[in-house]
């Protein structure tokens, strides 16, 4: 893939805190920066990643559409050699160190087609592994989640 063919790609991203698997999790780890309520009232936190991952990713298929998920790269642009990237589509998973504090997780995924026209994938309903939270109240209730009163 060129790295113009980027362009023609649909992405969703997301605030992601990352973590390893068995690292003890503190709100300070997870905590959503308020500023990020400039986006919208209302937020939705994924509870259950490995099942929204799932989905998004059987969907993608049942498409024919291609998908990569990873983690953004912030890098400084003034050094960054896009020859070095490690694949086809790692251009897509890289953006100007200015923005490291977004935290970014990000789905690329290619329709195999050309334009930039919105697409909806029918990943089915998440109540199970997702609740709306209002933005102001974002933080508390990753606090209740990390608690364990707030599952479920």
């Amino acid at each position: 893939m060129e790295v113009g063919r980027i362009n023609n790609l649909n992405v969703l991203c997301m605030y992601a805190a990352l973590f390893e698997p068995d690292q003890a999790l503190s709100l300070g780890e997870l905590a959503v920066p308020e500023e990020y309520s400039k986006f919208g009232p209302y937020a939705v936190l994924i509870t259950n990643p490995g099942e929204f991952v799932r989905r998004i990713e059987t969907a993608a298929k049942r498409e024919k559409y291609s998908v990569w998920r990873r983690a953004i790269r912030y890098v400084d642009p003034t050094t960054l050699d896009a020859g070095r990237f490690s694949d086809e589509i790692d251009g897509a998973f890289h953006k100007h160190s200015r923005y490291s504090s977004e935290k970014e997780y990000r789905f690329a995924i290619d329709t195999n087609t050309e334009g930039n026209n919105a697409i909806t994938l029918d990943i089915g309903g998440i109540e199970d592994v997702a609740m709306r939270v209002h933005t102001s109240k974002l933080n508390d209730r990753i606090r209740k989640w990390l608690s364990g009163t707030g599952r479920g």
